[in-house]
């Protein structure tokens, strides 16, 4: 998993998100796919640029890797003594 979610920030520096502010971007991100399981890449899309992050833009595949690496931290976090990593806030 952590190839996955590794390929989810290099995606996202790609499209223009300064690494020190990838963790906001998934912080937004996880907040609205848990508001709204099965949002669509275009809404995500809108509630992203209202939220200010208009240089990205997620499709159905980027919406698909991030909900695989929350439902993963999710199991992980409800296993007894999970251990954190930086990624375990996304």
């Amino acid at each position: 998993m952590k190839i996955l979610k590794q390929l989810l920030i290099d995606h996202l520096q790609r499209q223009g998100i300064a690494p020190d502010h990838v963790s906001s971007f998934l912080k937004a991100l996880r907040s609205l796919i848990q508001t709204n399981p099965g949002i669509e890449p275009a809404i995500v899309n809108q509630k992203l640029c209202q939220l200010g992050w208009d240089e990205v833009s997620i499709d159905y595949h980027f919406l698909q890797m991030a909900l695989a690496c929350l439902e993963d931290d999710f199991k992980n976090n409800e296993a007894p003594n999970a251990e954190q990593n930086i990624n375990s806030s996304f």
